[in-house]
This record gives structure tokens, sequence and C-alpha cells, in this order.
């Protein structure tokens, strides 16, 4: 893809130099009279039209989008009169795949961010794809606006959000971990590009299931696709779908559990825990993140119950639940046999926060709970810990997210 950053004029008072003049006054440069500020305008819109309309003759797939400025037309500084930007007529035109408006200010009187968004969504996108740019440089330590931003545009509908910049995504590290156990917790597609490739790839013929019920992972496989679309095309990567003690929706995005980075054809589950029912689907994508159909489903129950004592088979730490939480967490642990053990909680750093258990478990299944306080019943701060559970020699860890 290309993007273009700064494809504005600075402001109103530029460019009077003597090249653009001539142009101006000149038959050629301005046939039909346009007045100074729409004669500006075109000069950008000619310029993009001419770089996409070149770029697709080399490269038919390859996306263009730019950032612009955050309100269309409104005061008090806009793309259409302040700088001459027009990126509506870019969209109206066919020439931009991705509408970038920056709009770095909060939700909220004086600017909104939420009114200057829905404008661009549901006014100036003319078909293509408008995503939210976030003002993260500003809001860095304030978590809170950067998740609501993110909710808006996705309650508006953006086929997506950028944040400016990465590094402030990154370097708070709660702020990041935050975002991955809340809005970011499931991978999602890329919207597809009907306006460059609206054929999707063939389906997944078949999958079959590789458990290892001894040390709790699976392996999913389905065959090499060597079929092809009428255009060509055949799977560039797959989506991988997953539910739990639940009918699996390939509709439903907490399904979506993986999306290969080319076109791979095994999938590790790790997360696979006794005393559950597992779905899993899978589906292809093209280069352009057209969807194929979806592969048959399988199903796979794994009790994790011995048939003779009708006890677990093996020492399981169950998935905490809820996780993220707030006011508290419940971890189970199944037990085949009697023994010591004890389970406990860390920090990133190793230090214990706080001790849930030392004794004697019971053979069968034992539940406790966390209420997020550390050994001095103080609350603990948010962030993630470890729940960290050892017996027989044996040392099992589940990460836990607590939430504010």
């Amino acid at each position: 893809g290309v993007h273009f950053d700064y494809i504005r004029y600075p402001g109103t008072q530029y460019s009077y130099d003597d090249s653009s003049l001539a142009r101006f006054y000149s038959s050629s440069g301005n046939p039909d009279n346009l007045t100074w500020p729409n004669w500006q305008r075109q000069q950008i819109n000619q310029f993009v039209e001419t770089f996409y309309d070149s770029a697709m003759i080399l490269n038919p797939r390859l996306k263009v989008s730019a950032a612009v400025i955050g309100r269309y037309n409104l005061p008090p500084w806009n793309a259409f009169y302040d700088v001459f930007q027009d990126p509506y007529q870019w969209a109206l035109d066919g020439v931009i795949d991705m509408i970038i408006p920056m709009i770095y200010w909060p939700i909220g009187a004086p600017y909104p961010f939420e009114q200057y968004l829905n404008q661009w969504v549901n006014q100036y996108s003319a078909g293509r794809f408008v995503y939210a740019g976030l003002g993260t440089y500003k809001n860095e330590d304030d978590y809170d606006e950067v998740y609501n931003e993110i909710s808006v545009a996705r309650g508006i509908q953006a086929e997506g959000h950028v944040h400016f910049r990465y590094d402030n995504l990154v370097t708070n590290t709660g702020f990041i971990w935050n975002l991955k156990s809340s809005l970011y917790a499931h991978p999602a597609n890329q919207p597809s590009m009907p306006w460059k490739d609206d054929v999707p790839p063939p389906g997944v013929d078949s999958l079959t299931l590789e458990p290892n019920e001894t040390y709790h992972y699976a392996i999913l496989r389905w065959p090499v696709m060597h079929d092809t679309a009428s255009d060509g095309e055949s799977a560039a990567r797959y989506n991988v779908y997953r539910s739990v003690d639940e009918s699996l929706n390939i509709m439903n995005p907490n399904h979506l559990i993986f999306i290969t980075p080319r076109p791979d054809t095994a999938y590790y589950d790790l997360d696979f825990q006794a005393g559950h029912t597992y779905q899993y689907a899978v589906t292809g994508l093209d280069q352009l993140q057209n969807e194929g159909p979806a592969s048959p489903i399988l199903t796979y129950t794994y009790t994790g119950i011995n048939p003779e004592t009708g006890l677990p088979q093996v020492l399981t730490l169950l998935p905490a639940f809820p996780n993220p939480f707030n006011a508290a967490v419940t971890l189970t642990i199944e037990v085949p046999a009697a023994r010591r053990g004890d389970l406990q909680i860390f920090d990133l750093r190793g230090r214990l926060v706080k001790e849930l258990f030392t004794g004697e478990l019971a053979a069968g299944k034992m539940s406790f709970q966390w209420q997020g306080d550390v050994e001095n019943n103080t609350r603990a701060a948010s962030g993630i810990y470890l729940a960290v559970l050892r017996a027989d020699g044996k040392t099992i860890m589940q990460k836990l997210t607590l939430l504010k």
C-alpha cells in the first residue's frame, strides 16, 4: 500500500510562487477559469487521480490511503477551505481506498470526536473506507478516552481506526495490556474492497483434529487448497474459528481465534482443557480479504475423566473466570488423586501477592476465589498477574488480568 500523510497545502496563504501564478493565469493551466481556492484544490485532486490511476496499472491490488484534516468543511480549521484538501471528491472519483481523518479532539464539546467521525462515515465516504484517526499521543495516560473513541468508531461503523502513534500505544504497558484484554481481545479481518476484487477463494473441504489430552493441546489440520477461484486466486491465509460449549457461528467475532500469516494448513490450540466441547471451522482469505465459504464444522468433546474412577485424569488448572475481572476471579483445579499443593498469585516481577491455598488437595474439583487483594487485604493495582499452581513437582501457570 501507499499512504499519504501531508497531501495538502499548509494554509490559504500558499502557494503564490511564480510558477503557480503563471499556470493559474494561463488558459492551458486554468482552462475552466477557476477561482484561486478551487484551482488550488484541483491541483491536489489531479495529483491524487493521476497517481491512483497510474498505480493501479502497475498493481491493481495496491491500497491507497490518506491522513486528512479531521474536519471536512466545518470551522474553525478544516480540510476543504483552509488547506484545499477534498477527500470526499477523491472518494467520489474512486481514486482513494481509505480516508483517515485525524480527529484529534476528545469526545464532547467544543469539537466533538463523535460528530466529525459520523459526518465522515455517513456523508463524505462515498462508498470508500473511513478509518478513524485517534490522537493517542494526546491520551496515552487517559485509557478511558482512547477506549471510548474506539467504541464510538465501532458504533458508528467506521471500517477501523488508526492510532497516532505506535510509540504512544505501546510504551505504556498497562495501556496496551488493557486493550489486548478488552477491545483487542480477538483478531479481526481487514474489510475486503469489492471495487478491487469481489471474488472469494474456494472453501476448505475438511478438517481433522489431533488431540493430546496428556499435555492439553490439539492440532487442527486441513488440506492444501489446490483449487482456484474464477479470478485465478487461491487462499493467501486462513481464518480459524472456535467455540467452547456453544454452537459455532462464523458471524460471531468472538469465535475468530486466529488468522494464519501465510497459507498454512494447521493450527495449534494450546488452550485445550478438559470438561469442554469444542467446535472448529476454517475459511480461506484471498489477498484482498475476500472470505471463502466455511469448512464443515468439526466437534470434539474433551471429558478429561477417567472412565474407571470417574475422576480427572491429570492435574489441571482450568481457565479462570471471568478473565479479565474486576471484583473477583474463580480458579478451579481438577485433581486426579489427593496430594499436597499450593495456589498462589504473583505479579510479573515474581513477587508474591496472595496465597489462596496451601495444604491437601482433595481428589475431584476444587475452586478458589481471588478478590484482587494482596496479603494485607488492600486492593491490588490493575494489571497482569500470574496464578501459579504447584503440586507433585509440577508447576502450572495462568495469566490473570485485573481491571479497575
